[in-house]
């Protein structure tokens, strides 16, 4: 990424995938570093039961809900989670950066 685009806020993204399946309640993703500084923004919020949540820099793990942002710097760690008690249940939800809508991942949480 050019260093231009980067200072000026361009340029927002985490290091892998939050999108995870697990076997067991809460399917938690890694957790993953941010690159890049901005504002992330939470839409297209759904779930079959149990509410998305995220937890910022390690701290307790908050609900996500529609439209929600959050503020990120270079370094910063997120990992998302959902309860789901029921096999074959998910939640997602997109993950976009708010200046630019960029969308950083569509990112779909599953119990298998």
């Amino acid at each position: 990424m050019h260093a231009v685009l980067m200072a000026l806020g361009r340029f927002l993204g985490l290091d892998g995938a939050l999108t995870t399946s697990s076997a067991s309640s809460p399917v938690t993703s890694a957790t993953r570093t941010v690159r890049g500084a901005g504002t992330l923004r939470f839409s297209s919020v759904l779930s079959d039961g149990g509410t998305p949540q995220y937890s910022h820099n390690g701290g307790a793990f908050a609900s996500i809900t529609e439209g929600m942002t959050l503020a990120v710097v270079s370094g910063d760690t997120l990992a998302v989670r959902a309860t789901l008690i029921t096999v074959g249940f998910t939640a997602s939800f997109t993950l976009a950066n708010n200046a630019s809508g960029v969308l950083i991942e569509g990112v779909t949480l599953t119990r298998t």
